[in-house]
């Protein structure tokens, strides 16, 4: 969420402040002027209601003196009336224009001929203003002097007892000049004041103004913060206005605005992000889709797929090498009719309606062997793995075949050959046996006749005779052992005895009893772990235990003690394949003999386990070769391995790895 800008310019307070000054200065300024214009109207008029009167009573008290041309009677008049304040000045003027008496104040007012023309010729008061050209003005006020005279005589004598008798006649006039000029001081005076005022009363609106403002728009600048902060993104603040107006409500409202808004975005949020990992998951699922789509569509083996009904829906190129259809032409259609000859069709409808029916299926998950057919319509041999998958409410059924015509014939081939090699290994051991047995008699004979000869002419022969008869001696018992050997090791297959539950502590006993003297003329120590009871042939597992430590007994070093060690190793599975005991479980027993004798190199530890071979000569070890071949043959007899590690001069580590329990194939394969 981006934040707005700001933009420069008169804020919201100084807005308001202004504003409210204005109106105040205008409103002060309107009645200002207001109350200056009328205030010197009431002056004007008061001070012309003023001179009205003074002149009026003027003209009035001077009949008399104007009918008797009496001049100090005017003149004290008109002395009286200049005394009055604002009165510039004082004139009596005859019908003619004549001042008869005249007082001034102030000498710089001059009256223009026009005025004495209208005074003297109006019959009532007039009040006129003027300005002078010093910015001074003044009212003019001029009134007629009239005086009532008998009409019937004609004469001019004053009736002062008889008034019903006589006129009006006007005799003069009086002109009076008031200034203005104290009220144009009091004005100004006035103007100063209301100024005065009128500054005051801004200044404290303007600190009303701002007090007002910060009352008003505090709240208003809380909400414009919060407005930016939120707008920054941070959803979780809230304005803390506590009033309870206008300002209150619309920052309750905001703040239920942003919960809501915090609620909608986190909703919103959520939804972006369920949504994106429901198109990532899509995704995935369509990349998965296309890529299991790919591996069915190039697999090696027949692909094809049927719904509920029996229709082919799947069918990839290798299915179309195999059958002989094209996926174009076989989609829709039945499968069973496509790819099953006549035999097999109505089981496969059995097994997938009793499926349907019950939801049991032995055929499922299973790699089975059936009949295939051809486009052409040539039965052939196929391997098959059919399952089930449920697709919304429809059931579809898959399968892989694949085509064993080849794998029959080769495995017909690999039978005749192993029934052609088991036959020719027994014919080898029956000759090795035979021929070990009939070699045993003429062997006995020449060694006979060779102690006789020994015995007889041992005296008479020479030194070179006896020489030849010791080296023929020696050439027969050497060949007897070989055959006794030979003979031992064709009778680990051919003079077996059936698999027996042994205690291997026993045999273990038995086999150490018998190596007791070599044991006391090598001065060896023997040390066994407590061995379990297996499943094997006792014969042989003495044999193999005798023949281990034997070697250790024999091949040791000189002037250094034996020391052999038979050891049980336990949690130690195994379940690698090898060529001499595939698929071993994980239910046997590890066996290990160790010594302390000469070792040989890591290079002849596979060497060591063939027939008549030797690493030593027979000048510095007695034996023929064979005892080690033997070891491995009852091993692999009984489905184990044997294996050899050795460092020279350090000594040699043999394992024997056998299982506890015979398999039943095993058992049959020895019957």
């Amino acid at each position: 969420m981006k934040a707005f800008k700001e933009k420069k310019g008169l804020g919201l307070a100084a807005k308001f402040i202004l504003s409210i000054t204005l109106l105040l200065i205008t409103e002060i300024a309107v009645l200002s002027i207001y109350i200056l214009d009328h205030e010197r109207q009431i002056l004007y008029d008061t001070l012309q209601e003023k001179g009205l009167a003074l002149a009026n009573n003027l003209a009035y008290n001077s009949q008399y003196g104007m009918l008797t041309a009496n001049e100090r009677i005017l003149s004290n008049l008109v002395e009286g009336v200049i005394k009055q304040p604002d009165v510039a000045y004082c004139i009596i003027e005859d019908l003619n224009g004549n001042m008869l008496v005249s007082k001034q104040n102030k000498p710089e007012f001059r009256v223009p001929r026009e005025i004495v023309r209208a005074a003297q010729e109006s019959q009532e008061s007039i009040s006129q203003y003027f300005e002078l050209p010093s910015g001074r003005d003044y009212y003019e006020i001029s009134a007629p002097v009239t005086a009532e005279v008998r009409a019937a005589t004609g004469d001019e004598e004053v009736l002062f007892q008889d008034r019903q008798a006589s006129v009006k006649e006007k005799q003069g006039v009086v002109r009076i000049g008031i200034s203005l000029e104290r009220v144009d001081i009091a004005f100004k005076q006035a103007q100063e004041i209301i100024f005065s005022i009128g500054i005051a009363v801004t200044l404290l609106a303007i600190i009303v103004g701002i007090f007002l403002t910060h009352m008003v728009l505090a709240p208003v600048k809380q909400l414009v913060n919060a407005t930016q902060i939120v707008a920054g993104g941070n959803l979780g603040h809230k304005v803390s206005v506590k009033a309870s107006d206008e300002i209150g409500l619309l920052a309750r409202s905001f703040n239920q605005m942003i919960e809501t808004l915090r609620k909608t975005m986190t909703s919103i949020d959520r939804l972006n992000n369920e949504i994106a990992e429901r198109r990532k998951v899509e995704e995935e699922l369509r990349q998965d889709r296309e890529y299991v789509a790919s591996i069915l569509e190039t697999a090696n083996q027949a692909f094809v797929g049927s719904d509920s009904e029996g229709l082919i829906t799947n069918w990839n190129r290798c299915a179309e090498k195999t059958f002989g259809w094209l996926s174009k032409e076989v989609v829709g259609r039945r499968l069973s009719d496509v790819i099953f000859p006549r035999s097999v069709r109505a089981d496969y409808e059995r097994d997938i309606k009793h499926f349907l029916a019950t939801g049991e299926g032995a055929f499922l998950n299973k790699t089975q062997e059936s009949m295939g057919l051809h486009r052409g319509c040539r039965p052939f041999p196929i391997e098959m793995t059919i399952w089930h998958h449920k697709i919304g409410q429809q059931r579809h059924f898959f399968a892989f075949i694949s085509d064993i015509t080849e794998r029959r014939r080769s495995e017909k081939l690999i039978f005749q050959k192993v029934e052609e090699l088991n036959r020719s290994n027994r014919e080898l051991e029956e000759f090795a046996y035979i021929a070990s047995h009939d070699l045993q008699e003429p062997l006995r004979k020449v060694k006979t006749f060779g102690d006789r000869l020994i015995q007889k002419y041992k005296d008479v022969l020479e030194e070179q005779g006896r020489d030849y008869l010791m080296r023929m001696e020696s050439a027969i018992n050497r060949m007897q052992t070989l055959i006794n050997d030979l003979l031992t090791y064709s009778r680990v297959t051919s003079r077996a005895q059936p698999f027996t539950l042994i205690d291997l502590n026993g045999i273990l006993h038995e086999v150490l009893s018998d190596l007791e003297i070599k044991t006391e003329e090598t001065n060896a120590q023997i040390h066994v772990d407590d061995l379990p009871a297996i499943e094997a042939d006792p014969v042989q597992m003495r044999q193999l235990f005798q023949n281990l430590i034997g070697n250790a007994l024999k091949f040791c070093k000189p002037e250094v003690p034996p020391c052999v060690e038979i050891r049980r190793v336990v949690d130690v599975p195994r379940e690698e394949d090898t060529d001499d005991a595939p698929g071993i479980d994980k239910e046997t027993c590890i066996i290990r003999v160790i010594d302390n004798g000469i070792g040989f190199e890591e290079k002849y530890k596979k060497q060591i386990f063939r027939v008549f071979q030797r690493l030593h000569g027979r000048k510095e070890y007695t034996g023929t070769g064979i005892g080690l071949a033997v070891c491995r043959k009852i091993v692999i007899r009984h489905g184990g391995l044997i294996e050899a590690e050795s460092v020279p001069e350090k000594g040699s580590t043999f394992t024997i790895i056998l299982p506890l329990r015979q398999s039943k194939k095993e058992e049959q394969k020895e019957a």
